[in-house]
């Protein structure tokens, strides 16, 4: 079971069982295992340094070219974005502390407005992408629905999910992409409820894949009670006109899908978004999503910063942005093919997840680029299943092709010492990732 629906289930039930932190097995495991990586450098790292480039980063054992960014097109480092954000707090202070149920910046305001020229549809603007969820779960999902979600979907989903499921809504879980599977399901469950809304990402944050457009369109063309509920954070702004993401690229505005996404990512700023497909969706989500009354509002210089981003969406200078990035993509997936290593997606989206196995390779496998000047974000048990670990990568415009080329060098020694000297066969491994 991996991290993701330990976390799940152990929220779920917690009317059931005694959740002393240190007598669950569950989140004993869990802990254990993450203490483990921070004692081997492999997570809860901190910068070193007080300056932070984007490409290299001083940390606690050295200087590393970091392959884990999530600011795909290199917007944060912006002048203008950080202007617009340093101009925000002179002009209304770090903090607006009023609930939005009773008033907010005009600058609130703009930034929605602007999110809205992007996507051409209302957008209502929280602080957070997990505030989001809470907020626009809770005011979509009516008595009588139900949720099936897919098993990696986001954490951040299956936290409004786990609410929803203590207030008695009817949840399943199916394995991941697998959608004759949620078909199956669909059938089952059908006709004892009104709607029934899926649940996933547009491209998955661990292994990079895309979600299955033809046969999710396929499923939506089949059956009208159902919905799709899909987080876009990984999709966005790389790909798409205006940078609005993988979905909308494939899916368009169909009148089923309701679209999420986080701006903290590719948009290169802060906050998450519900795309709404009318102003009736966003004032439900307005007047009845919690996060939107009882939680702080996002923060001025994140509303300045957005309105800059979304100024830079609107202009041909986004589509030159994509363009490099692609290129630097088909760069990454040609160097991949070329040096025969092994790679769980081979969709080019930005993140490529290379399987180890168990965690004592991964372990190995992190400590030998580390030593070769790298850092990456690593897939440990229990956050996926327990053979699946990987070399988590993600490509950036903060990198170059050298740098790529050296990495992919890197990771292929890696393989060649963990057959070798290790016993690890790659061929049995990704014998656990096969559908």
């Amino acid at each position: 079971m991996d991290f993701l629906k330990l976390l799940y289930f152990s929220t779920i039930e917690k009317c059931n069982l005694k959740l002393d932190f240190m007598q669950n097995k569950t989140l004993e495991q869990v802990y254990n295992s993450l203490k483990k990586s921070r004692e081997d450098n492999i997570g809860y790292l901190n910068t070193k340094g007080l300056m932070f480039n984007g490409k290299v980063v001083e940390a606690e054992k050295g200087n590393f070219v970091i392959f884990g960014l999530c600011d795909y097109l290199k917007i944060m480092p912006d002048d203008r974005i950080k202007k617009a954000a340093i101009e925000a707090i002179q002009n209304h202070g770090i903090n607006f502390a009023v609930s939005r149920a009773y008033m907010k910046l005009a600058l609130y305001r703009m930034a929605e407005d602007a999110l809205s020229e992007v996507f051409n549809r209302p957008v209502i603007l929280f602080a957070r992408a997990a505030l989001m969820h809470i907020g626009a779960l809770n005011a979509l999902i009516k008595e009588g629905d139900a949720i099936i979600f897919d098993q990696q979907v986001h954490a951040t989903l299956q936290n409004g999910i786990a609410i929803l499921k203590s207030q008695g809504v009817k949840i399943d879980i199916v394995r991941h992409n697998r959608m004759a599977l949620l078909r199956d399901k669909i059938l089952e469950i059908k006709d004892k409820y009104h709607r029934i809304w899926y649940l996933a990402d547009g491209i998955y944050s661990m292994y990079g894949d895309p979600i299955d457009s033809k046969g999710m369109l396929s499923l939506l063309d089949e059956f009208d009670q159902l919905r799709l509920y899909v987080d876009d954070a990984h999709g966005l702004s790389w790909t798409g006109k205006n940078g609005t993401g993988y979905v909308l690229e494939h899916f368009g505005y169909h009148p089923q899908v309701i679209l999420t996404s986080s701006l903290g990512k590719g948009f290169g700023a802060g906050g998450g978004i519900v795309v709404c497909p009318d102003m009736e969706t966003k004032e439900r989500i307005l007047y009845s999503g919690s996060p939107l009354m009882f939680s702080s509002p996002i923060e001025p210089s994140m509303q300045g910063a957005i309105i800059a981003s979304s100024r830079i969406h609107l202009s041909d200078e986004i589509y030159e942005k994509q363009k490099n990035f692609k290129k630097l993509l088909d760069y990454f997936y040609k160097g991949v093919e070329e040096r025969q290593l092994p790679i769980v997606n081979k969709d080019k989206t930005p993140i490529g997840y290379f399987p180890t196995g168990q965690n004592d390779a991964i372990f190995f496998m992190v400590d030998y680029l580390q030593k070769n000047g790298f850092l990456i974000t690593a897939g440990i048990h229990p956050a996926v299943g327990l053979n699946n670990t990987g070399v988590r990568i993600q490509i950036s415009l903060y990198s170059s092709e050298n740098d790529i080329d050296r990495l992919l060098d890197t990771i292929k020694e890696g393989y060649e010492i963990l057959e070798r000297e290790h016993g690890v066969s790659i061929e049995r491994i990704l014998k656990f990732f096969k559908k």
